[in-house]
Parts: structure tokens; sequence; C-alpha cells
């Protein structure tokens, strides 16, 4: 009960803050823009009474509510200062002295190219496929989908920033337009929006080109990893600028629930299941007969017939 106190207590000190009302209202007038939209276009609006979208919003008050923030920040300082005191020299401080403008500019920029290896390390790594699938789970996106993380991405994800701070230095605080442009670019990214930036898809990421990587085909969702900058997509050779969205999206055959709570648990879920798959077959093969004269090599059924 303490624990839940405690956390009730550190959201709604996040949420009293100026800088989460006003992220929750730049949410909240681009979702009505996107729902007006689609009312006139016709579009799915249907899907904002699923109940997979007001997971989305626990999700969304979670995170910017400062209760994620709660887990992941002890975890980062505990390994930066494990850092600071084991290798010191790591700590660089490269845009010491550079004008703020710039050292803000650079740093956003160190935080996208990690953040894009990040995304790769999620399609690639069997646990961390498991936890990301959580993100990849939403069969309707909508602008709240982008806050849709596991608990241990985000924290992930916090470990991750920490390498451009340990090698830049701490970056200037955020300008507040900075700060909610980012925030709304991000919801935009998962918006089902058709919206193209023209020429400028090969450099910014837009809603089409992000949609492309949430599609629940294969070959499309391991694809455009970048969550600013597409520039690395085209540097590094996953880019994929399919010109329509997605048909479906999600990981239908994953059977994932709905529920926060579900979806919670559902990585260890995941990962216990794999894993007993793996075993499976290990258990069967060491539990097949060999053939007669050819010690090491399984009999297969016609031999075993024949012998």
């Amino acid at each position: 009960m303490a624990f839940l106190m405690s956390l009730w207590a550190t959201m709604i000190a996040q949420l009293t803050t100026s800088l989460a009302w006003q992220a929750f209202a730049a949410l909240l007038a681009l979702f009505l823009v996107m729902v007006v939209v689609e009312w006139i276009t016709r579009g799915r609006i249907g899907r904002y009474l699923d109940s997979s979208f007001l997971t989305d919003v626990i999700y969304t008050v979670l995170v910017i509510g400062g209760v994620y923030a709660w887990v992941q920040q002890p975890v980062v300082n505990l390994v930066d200062s494990a850092l600071r005191q084991h290798a010191p020299l790591l700590y660089l401080d490269l845009l010491r002295g550079a004008p703020e403008p710039l050292q803000l500019v650079l740093f956003l920029i160190a935080v996208d190219f990690c953040r894009y290896w990040k995304h790769r390390w999620l399609h690639a790594v069997p646990w961390l496929q498991a936890v990301h699938s959580i993100h990849h789970g939403a069969e309707n996106l909508n602008v709240l989908t982008t806050y849709r993380m596991h608990l241990a991405e985000y924290v992930f994800d916090g470990l991750i920033t920490l390498v451009p701070v340990v090698l830049l230095g701490i970056p200037p605080a955020m300008w507040l337009p900075v700060y909610l442009s980012l925030i709304v670019l991000s919801a935009l990214h998962h918006s089902d929006t058709n919206i193209s930036f023209g020429w400028l898809n090969r450099i910014l990421v837009c809603p089409r080109f992000h949609a492309t990587h949430h599609s629940a085909e294969r070959a499309e969702y391991d694809s455009n990893y970048a969550a600013m900058f597409s520039i690395w997509d085209v540097l590094f050779g996953t880019a994929n600028f399919k010109t329509t969205r997605p048909e479906r999206y999600g990981l239908p055959r994953l059977q994932m629930p709905k529920s926060f709570l579900g979806q919670l648990i559902f990585p260890a879920r995941l990962i216990a299941r794999r894993w007993r798959r793996r075993k499976t077959p290990q258990m069967a093969s060491a539990a097949c007969p060999q053939a007669p004269g050819a010690p090491g090599q399984l009999q297969s059924p016609a031999s075993a017939a024949s012998a």
C-alpha cells in the first residue's frame, strides 16, 4: 500500500509541474485536431472507442505523469555513479564551450543516433524483442501509441540516452517550444495518417515512414528504425519509402492481451514460451535412438522401418 501511495504521490507531483501540463495540453490539442480531421475525411474514428485506446491513455499518463521515471531514474543514476567512479575518463564533455543552441542541436542528433541503434537491437535481440513487442502490438495507431512502451524498455532507453550524456556532457535546458515540438512530432508519427514531407522524407521521419515500421508484415516492420532523423535509415540501408500506409498493423500472431496489466507481464510469458519451445526439440533429439552403425546420427523413420 505504501508503495502504491508513493507512486501516486510521484505522479501527482509531476502532473502539477507546468511542463507536464503543457505536454498534456499539446497532446490533447493534437488529438482533437486529428479527431476532427478524421471525422471530416471519414477516417477510422471508431478505433478511439476500442479498449486498446484506453490502454494507450494509461501508458501516456504513466510516462508523462512521471511514474515510469520513478523507476528509470534510480537505475540511470546508479549506472552514472558507477561510471563516474570507475571510468571517469569517459566523461569527455565534448560540447563544453560551444554555444548553447549548437549544444542542443548536436545533443539531439547524438541521442537520435543512439536510439536508432537501440531500436535495431530491440528487433534483433530475442529478449529485447519480447519487451519491444508491447509497442508493436498495437493494431490501431493513434497519437498516444508513441507512449505504449513496456517499463523495461523505458529503463533501457534511459540507459542508452546516458551514452551521449557521458560523452558530450549534460545538455542545456531544453527550450519549451523545442520540447513541445518533439512531443507533437513523435505523436504525429503514430497518428496513422498518410502525411509525407516530400524530399525531406530522406532527412526527417514522417508519419507515413513510421507507419511502415508498425506494419504487420515482417519485411516492413524490420525497417524505418529512426525516431527523428530518417537519414540514419538511409545511411545504414534500413529505409523503406513505401508510398502507402500498411493494410494492417500489430503482431496478431502473438495474441497480445489488450489490458495494461496483461501487457506488463506479457514479455516474461513470451520469453518463457520461446524457451520451452527451444527446449522441447532438444529433449526430443536426446530421446531419439541412433541408427545402427551410424554413431552420432539420428535415425530416420525410413531407416528404422528397414532395420
